[in-house]
């Protein structure tokens, strides 16, 4: 699913694009992370505090939630996406944002070589909430990480 097929307002659509643009930017580290914490911990999803940076240009604090601990939090559509991705190819992210707000994608990369792509490189493709863009949600506090 794409921001275009969606029926979701001009603002979310936009900072939509900017997700995807700053997930495609931070892609190697969010997926040797989301592979080593899947191995360790199983299905979860990787939360990131977008809102601060501790070391200006040293990136967001992060912490891997377990399955367990994502359906704690209540947020149907992060539950169902923490349920469904393949963890060989997929991951999911949920970025906490400003005004007590989240955005949950589930990221996948398409293999080298596939159609599309340039036989050197893998590239993402997502998979966003419908509901999860034109509303706010909240994502409890969890190891330190909160909005």
């Amino acid at each position: 699913m794409t921001p275009e097929n969606c029926n979701i307002p001009d603002w979310a659509h936009r900072e939509c694009q900017a997700d995807f643009g700053w997930i495609r930017e931070n892609l190697a580290v969010f997926w040797t992370t989301a592979t080593a914490a899947f191995e360790d911990a199983g299905r979860g999803a990787m939360v990131v505090d977008t809102t601060c940076q501790p070391v200006p240009g040293a990136g967001n604090p992060f912490v891997y939630l377990s399955q367990e601990q994502v359906e704690e939090q209540g947020n149907e559509d992060t539950r169902r996406m923490v349920a469904e991705y393949d963890p060989t190819q997929e991951f999911v992210v949920v970025l906490l944002k400003s005004g007590d707000r989240t955005s949950t994608y589930r990221v996948g990369l398409v293999p080298p070589g596939s159609q599309g792509t340039r036989a050197s490189n893998s590239r993402p493709y997502r998979q966003a909430s419908r509901r999860a863009k034109a509303r706010s949600t909240r994502l409890g506090d969890a190891d330190g990480v909160g909005g």
